[in-house]
């Protein structure tokens, strides 16, 4: 999918979710889109999970901390 900074704005689900193997290249991909956003003035929000732990909801750890929430 493309879509512009305009259109994404526009676009009413505005969260972007990347699954696949490893090492496919989503680190990669998502480093990009963050660095496109963030070049259209968006704010991002970014969670990671750790493969060692695999712990429920941990790559939302970091988007609660960002948002204040935990």
């Amino acid at each position: 999918m493309r879509l512009t900074a305009e259109q994404f704005l526009a676009w009413p689900r505005r969260a972007v979710t990347l699954l696949g193997m490893s090492g496919v290249g989503k680190t990669r991909l998502a480093d990009e889109a963050v660095a496109w956003a963030r070049d259209a003035g968006m704010g991002v929000l970014r969670g990671e999970s750790d493969p060692a732990t695999r712990e429920p909801m941990v790559l939302w750890r970091g988007v609660y901390r960002a948002l204040g929430n935990v």
